[in-house]
């Protein structure tokens, strides 16, 4: 009884301390402050929506290429992420990646996920050898539904996540149940895009940062982009050079003789359309539902 006792109260003290932690169930927006927020890509993905939209097809067979610890990580800690993962807020900064995975756990094959593996456990946070040789994986249970994950070459990385910014991202929470985020020099010439993607990559470098969402349109899903620039001169000189690089493949498809297709990434980058409010430059391309399963299914 006594064991039982003393086990209760730590849980009670160890709830204390998550909550004092983050806050209790804290919103998308609490957690994009506690991400670093410089030269990183911010990724969200709301699966409990997606599947609430009838878009949870898309996932079926999905090849997403997660990094190494996390695919393990998830792997053993006991849940199916197709039916028990809600939703995956992921930022990358250099070579280190920090998560919040929102879902049902079970707490208990968590905890052990380090300690069957040679980790160690100490006030509710834990760390245990990557999957990678030379990294680390270091997490705490947020609450019962909310895991804080890192994975880096240095130790206990995951406490980068408990200290929040005072500021909230520029333009707020980005829309949609799927998007991803980031710096406008990350992906400057990033040679793991498509040219055609390398060329609008080069042009969003000048600006602060970028969102691309999946939203609904007037005819079906769109892609949607907030790309936010210094001053409204230099969105306008941002806006003018994406209509150029549209206008340069549209020229190149017609002397070529080729026709775009609807379901590939032709169909997507010759189709946008862009208009400035201040500062902001707004992005909008249609999506055919055959592009968006290739996007899942990692075929383009």
């Amino acid at each position: 009884m006594l064991v039982l006792l003393a086990a209760a109260g730590a849980a009670a003290i160890y709830g204390v301390l998550v909550i004092y932690r983050l806050g209790a169930d804290p919103s998308v927006a609490d957690l994009l402050r506690r991400m670093p927020d410089t030269n990183a890509l911010t990724l969200h993905v709301d699966l409990k929506a997606i599947r609430a939209s009838g878009m949870g097809s898309l996932l079926e067979g999905s090849t997403v290429a997660e990094e190494a610890d996390y695919r393990r990580f998830v792997r053993e800690s006991g849940f199916d992420w197709t039916r028990d993962l809600d939703a995956v807020t992921a930022t990358k900064t250099g070579d280190d990646w920090y998560l919040f995975i929102r879902g049902r756990f079970d707490m208990e094959k968590v905890r052990n996920f380090a300690l069957a593996r040679g980790g160690a456990c100490k006030n509710g946070y834990c760390e245990v050898a990557g999957a990678t040789p030379g990294r680390r994986v270091s997490y705490f249970p947020v609450s019962s539904n909310l895991l804080a994950l890192a994975t880096s070459k240095g130790q206990m990385t995951v406490y980068r996540l408990v200290q929040k910014r005072k500021t909230d991202w520029t333009g707020g929470v980005p829309e949609g149940p799927a998007w991803v985020s980031f710096n406008g020099s990350v992906l400057a010439g990033d040679p793991a895009l498509p040219s055609g993607g390398r060329l609008f990559g080069k042009v969003l470098s000048e600006t602060e940062r970028t969102t691309f969402s999946v939203v609904p349109g007037a005819n079906g899903l769109e892609l949607s982009m907030q790309a936010f620039s210094k001053s409204p001169a230099a969105a306008e000189n941002v806006k003018s050079q994406l209509e150029g690089v549209t206008k340069e493949f549209k020229g190149y498809f017609e002397r070529m003789g080729q026709a775009t297709r609807p379901d590939d990434l032709s169909g997507l980058l010759l189709n946008g359309q862009f208009a400035v409010t201040r500062n902001e430059v707004n992005g909008r391309w249609p999506l055919h539902p055959d592009l968006l399963k290739k996007l899942a299914g990692g075929s383009l």
